[in-house]
């Protein structure tokens, strides 16, 4: 309900990834509730953060997105974006996309394409250790 930036999100002591997907992208379906299960069991000190791209790589709509949140009961934070900053600001290329970001805002990883359910556990148990 309410916009955000990058800045509002990164280099505030708190890890964050930021997954770029959009509605009809089965990649992106198919590795959501992997990162839902990731961030259950590390939110307290991982910040997840969904972006729905799908508006500006023609692979869905608002809504499209909106309701796929609901239909897999995806809970973390899911935003969209309103312009293609998102994808020119850090050369997203692919969906899905995922950049991870240190406590203090730096990139330490990314990845372009589907990742398994083990890599996405690994990268939160890695944040959430540097974090602490």
């Amino acid at each position: 309900g309410s916009e955000i930036t990058f800045d509002s999100l990164l280099g505030h002591g708190t890890p964050v990834v930021l997954n770029y997907w959009d509605a009809q992208c089965p990649p992106c379906r198919a590795e959501m509730p992997w990162l839902q299960a990731a961030y259950d069991q590390h939110a307290d000190s991982v910040l997840l953060v969904g972006i729905d791209v799908g508006r500006f790589t023609g692979l869905g709509t608002n809504e499209q997105g909106a309701q796929l949140l609901e239909d897999l009961d995806i809970t973390y934070p899911a935003v969209y974006a309103v312009d293609d900053t998102p994808l020119r600001h850090l050369e997203i290329l692919s969906m899905p996309s995922t950049v991870l970001f240190d406590a203090a805002g730096e990139v330490v990883g990314n990845h372009a394409g589907i990742m398994t359910e083990q890599r996405i556990e690994d990268w939160f148990i890695k944040l959430a250790a540097g974090a602490e």
